[in-house]
This record gives C-alpha cells, structure tokens and sequence, in this order.
C-alpha cells in the first residue's frame, strides 16, 4: 500500500535551516525511489498552498536540482530534475525581451518585488519518471522556471530586486521574519 506524501515546512532564508537556500543545489544522479518520494513531498507541499506555483527542493530543506511547479494554483503539477536553460533557437528571437514584474516567494512570505526577467526561455530536465524533456517557456511560465532554478543556484528575490538593499531590508522587519531571528 502506498502512502499519500504529506506536505513539509518552507525554509526562510533565517538560521538555523535557511543556508541550503543559499548554497547551490546538488544535480541529481538518477531519478529513483527516493527522488520520486522528495517529489511526492514537494508536491503534497505546494498543493496545500494556495499561494505558490512553483517549489525548489532546497526551499524544503533539500539541496538537489528539483523544482515542481504549475501555471496556477489549480492547475497540474509539473516536475523538472536538473533543469537547465538552453539557448533560444534562431525561430524564437524575436520572443525574448525582459520584462519586470511583482513576484512573490514561499520562502520570503508576505514580501513582492519587482524582478525583472526574460520572457521567453527553453528549458531541458527530466520528469519525475527520468525522461528527458525540452519545451519552451513564456510569460507567467517562464517566470515561474526562472524563480525556480534561482532557487538551485542559491539566489533569492531579495537578489534579483531592482531595490536589493531595500528589498533585504523589508525582508528583516517583516514580523515572522523579526520573530524567527529573534528566537535563533
């Protein structure tokens, strides 16, 4: 009988846990038994949010290259092992600009900045069977892949933000934020 996974704690970027959020993740060797369960955990997680659209392993305490994510909070889940971008084919040029817009994260609740990104990527990772994939990505769905493999590299909101030191400023006075480093 297989059990249902449940959903586990987002990290902050606050001691004790939050340092994997800024460490860079790990590739992943093969896509076995137990990445799929990390997959299962990561998933049960951001379908109890119905604020988020995309999760990193290491916002869950989990320093591998996995991000799942939708393209809102009631749509399918999708998995990426190790995504990587690739370079936009010669056909799909004319679609790439950077655009700046709020995002929000998991990881930094209640803070949106202003990030600015491209809008139009292709992406290469495997399922979550192993299977290697490649597709592009625009708009709302590039920027979710994009959020995510920051994620992998160590690199928060608060790093992208066209305001940085102010943005890592609002981050400390948010009142969970004040209250987790004042019980560290």
């Amino acid at each position: 009988m297989t059990t249902k996974p449940n959903p586990v704690p987002i990290l902050t970027p606050l001691p004790p846990d939050g340092a994997v959020l800024r460490r860079r993740a790990v590739a992943v060797r093969h896509v076995d038994a137990y990445v799929k369960q990390i997959i299962g955990q990561m998933k049960a997680t951001l379908r109890a949010r119905d604020d988020g659209v995309g999760l990193a392993a290491p916002q869950i305490g989990i320093p591998l290259r996995i991000i799942v994510y939708r393209e809102n909070p009631r749509a399918a889940i999708k998995t990426l092992v190790n995504p990587e971008f690739l370079p936009v084919r010669v056909r799909h040029e004319s679609k790439v600009a950077e655009e700046t817009a709020e995002e929000q994260c998991l990881s930094l609740p209640g803070l949106s900045l202003e990030i600015p990104r491209k809008t139009f990527v292709w992406v290469q990772g495997r399922n979550e069977d192993g299977r290697l994939e490649q597709y592009p990505a625009s708009g709302f769905v590039a920027r979710i892949l994009q959020h995510g493999v920051d994620h992998l590299e160590g690199v928060l909101l608060t790093d992208r933000s066209l305001h940085g030191d102010e943005a890592a400023s609002r981050v400390a006075q948010q009142a969970p934020v004040r209250e987790l480093m004042e019980a560290a």
